[in-house]
């Protein structure tokens, strides 16, 4: 929802009468002096008994919220003055998209403003400007070295401190480039002590300039010229090999081929590894790594072929390595899949039998044997009911209706005969079956984490709600207690804005009188929903 659809029902959710009332009087007294618009977020001035205000309303997840410059705790009077002038009068909002981008195309202009706004406030722009790194250029190693153990203090950066460092960890990065082009002594070392940098930050913050800064050192290596000496070699495959087994698998598949050139250009040193290493005992994560790397060069050397073959035998001493295996086949050969995905049904244990047996689905549906992947769907669920299950085979005989309901059938006999009754209700809103889905909620213990999923699915489905459904979730949240109202307070003020977009007034004045007849006398409940139930 954009501020375009904003209503007063909206600015009304969840604000006292009181509050709403009082910023009333401010807007209709003219208070609001000035206002604008950007994006998601408007803001205005507004004259206050203590001065001006500087007063801002941000519009996320369907749910206004805001600050101002007032010393009052909380959604104030002037952010309600300030909503209720945009939903009158929105078009006297400026709109600074139109300033932005003229000033945005006019580098001159741009200049200018930004001279304007450091001189108006320097330490603002101090703040959104982290660049904590000096100019001036460190030329050995030694200092390069430091501060890259003091950008990537300890195993791992937190969100806030990566993020005030991406103009220091940019700067590394193009410092470590030039010392490693130059040729300087210890290069090397400091390009494979920045790598690890980075992969352990990345392990604790996923971002894309992290990544950036990784991908571009690693394209450094391959624009370097072919000259180095053999010890010069080592250190940077060292490097990579140390890399690629410690990072996180994205990184690694940047690596990987990388890696694979080098090995084309210098196999004995890989065999040498793999010879003096003792990679048969390591972790599953790190043999299916070496397979990765391996399965691109066994068809070059005999002896890789051999490792390979080592580790193929390694991974299916595990279900969870034979599984692994097993979904690689399924990307390139269905038919080595399905004996696969047949022997491990067959000598697995209990638990892991669902497992095989889901990839045993995948070849029939691959192969279009949707009987055969139905049946096998249908007794994943006899082992282990779940909406998944059935919307999978829901889809699977998306082509068959009489099939499906014959199925359908057997499922609603699994969920009575285990009692699962939130399963009933998700399904009963799946195919719409809205006189189910009424009894059953009527029934259900109104604190169910349930209901509050529901709500969401009604404010968010394309399906049409009947009025009972509406009317019966709000009823059960508001029978849970004050931990379920404000989930409440969002679906009625969704299904007033329904029957008052939708000529249905009638409607929400009987569903308005019945609930201020129940809870009329709870002042609790008045402070948050009196003024959304308001006449």
């Amino acid at each position: 929802m954009g501020w375009k659809k904003v209503t007063i029902t909206d600015l009304e959710a969840g604000r006292s009468p009181e509050i709403m009332l009082r910023g009333l009087e401010y807007h209709q007294n003219g208070h609001v002096l000035r206002a604008c618009r950007f994006d998601s977020l408007i803001a205005g001035e507004v004259a206050g008994t203590g001065g001006n205000y500087r007063t801002q309303l941000i519009l996320e997840d369907h749910k206004i919220d805001g600050s101002c410059s007032c010393p009052y705790p909380g959604f104030c009077k002037h952010m309600v003055a300030l909503g209720l002038a945009w939903i009158e009068k929105s078009v006297e909002f400026f709109n600074l998209e139109s300033i932005f981008h003229e000033v945005a195309d006019n580098p001159e202009q741009l200049k200018d403003l930004m001279i304007r706004l450091i001189r108006k406030d320097p330490l603002n722009f101090l703040e959104l400007n982290n660049a904590a790194i000096p100019k001036e250029e460190f030329l050995n190693s030694r200092g390069i070295l430091n501060l890259i153990r003091n950008t990537f203090q300890g195993p791992l950066l937190t969100t806030s401190q990566i993020e005030s460092q991406w103009d220091r960890i940019e700067r590394v990065g193009e410092m470590v480039s030039k010392a490693v082009v130059k040729g300087e002594k210890g290069a090397l070392r400091l390009w494979g002590a920045l790598l690890k940098g980075i992969s352990d930050s990345y392990r604790a913050y996923p971002a894309t300039p992290l990544k950036k800064v990784f991908l571009d050192q690693l394209q450094l290596l391959k624009d370097l010229p072919q000259e180095w000496t053999d010890e010069e070699a080592a250190i940077s495959m060292e490097a990579l090999w140390e890399n690629y087994f410690d990072c996180l698998w994205e990184l690694a598949e940047l690596i990987r081929p990388v890696l694979v050139d080098f090995y084309e250009i210098n196999p004995k040193w890989f065999l040498g590894k793999l010879r003096t290493d003792d990679w048969w005992n390591l972790e599953r994560p790190k043999i299916m790594l070496l397979y990765e790397f391996l399965a691109l060069t066994a068809k070059k050397d005999p002896v890789m072929a051999e490792y390979f073959e080592k580790v193929v035998e390694i991974l299916g001493e595990s279900s969870e390595g034979r599984l692994w295996l097993l979904d690689r086949a399924l990307e390139e050969d269905a038919d080595q899949a399905y004996l696969m995905a047949k022997e491990g049904l067959r000598t697995s244990n209990k638990e892991d039998k669902q497992s095989f047996r889901e990839r045993l689905i995948e070849v029939h549906r691959q192969r279009g044997e949707r009987k055969q992947a139905a049946s096998l769907s249908f007794i994943q669920f006899q082992e282990k009911p779940n909406l998944e299950e059935y919307l999978r085979l829901k889809e699977i005989l998306t082509d068959n209706r009489k099939e499906f309901h014959t199925y359908l059938k057997k499922m609603d006999q699994v969920i009575e005969d285990n009692g699962l009754g939130e399963l009933a209700l998700e399904i009963a809103f799946d195919r719409g079956d809205w006189i189910k889905l009424e009894e059953k909620l009527a029934k259900i213990q109104p604190e169910l984490s349930f209901l509050k999923e529901l709500a969401k699915l009604v404010m968010t489905t394309n399906q049409v709600i009947p009025k009972e459904i509406f009317q019966v979730v709000i009823s059960r949240l508001l029978a849970g207690g004050r931990g379920d109202w404000e989930t409440a307070l969002g679906l009625l003020v969704f299904y007033k804005k329904t029957c008052l977009n939708n000529c249905r007034s009638e409607e929400w004045e009987c569903f308005r009188a019945v609930l201020n007849t129940e809870y009329g006398e709870n002042l609790k409940f008045n402070r948050k929903f009196g003024t959304v139930l308001a006449g």
